[in-house]
């Protein structure tokens, strides 16, 4: 069982750049550098969707390759979140009660900055019952961010297909593991816990 007080924000790292800034993240926001993705089809919904704990546990970590280092080079990421106890704003179980958000992605990143993001993620949904609802494709909307700073719920991805199209995707994510070494021998992969939500606008 991880010790509470190891759980550190995933920052000091562009991992939000590898990992969460690919679909969502540890973004602060006043650094990201925005873009609408682009092939977005159909109507865009203008109602909020559901607020899920995720968990990114220890036995399936988000892993970087090469490991990122203080040095800036090009380094591809993937993984898979597990989203549990979806809920509506009023506090009852959302329609999407579940989830697993599958993503790859690359960038330029080093333990402070990462750029030239690009990935692409995938959720598949289920229902209160259990059913298999259908999926939602995921598109970042960031190009750069700075992590050297603490996170904000900055909006770093849009849903352009599937389930909830057009809402967009944040939220941010708690290390469990021990990120700070990210300078000194470099950090091959990442789990922890955090929450995830999808609101109708993004947020500047």
């Amino acid at each position: 069982m991880t010790n509470p007080a190891t759980v550190r924000w995933i920052r000091h790292t562009a991992l939000a750049a590898g990992a969460a800034a690919v679909v969502f993240g540890v973004v602060p926001a006043p650094a990201a550098t925005g873009r609408e993705p682009q092939g977005t089809t159909g109507q865009a919904r203008t109602t909020a969707g559901p607020a899920c704990m995720v968990e990114v546990p220890e036995a399936q970590p988000i892993v970087f390759e090469p490991a990122v280092r203080s040095t800036p080079a090009k380094v591809t990421t993937q993984g898979t979140y597990k989203l549990t106890d979806c809920i509506k704003d009023d506090g009852s179980p959302a329609t999407h009660r579940s989830g697993v958000l599958s993503f790859s992605g690359s960038s330029t990143a080093s333990c402070t900055r990462a750029e030239a993001i690009e990935g692409t993620a995938t959720i598949t949904w289920r229902g209160i019952d259990g059913a298999l609802l259908g999926t939602s494709t995921i598109a970042p909307i960031v190009d750069a961010v700075d992590g050297d700073s603490p996170p904000s719920s900055a909006i770093a991805g849009r849903i352009v297909k599937g389930r909830m199209l057009g809402l967009y995707v944040g939220g941010v994510l708690f290390a469990h593991n021990d990120t700070d070494r990210c300078a000194t021998e470099g950090l091959e992969e990442v789990w922890g816990t955090g929450k995830v939500f999808f609101p109708d606008q993004p947020q500047r």
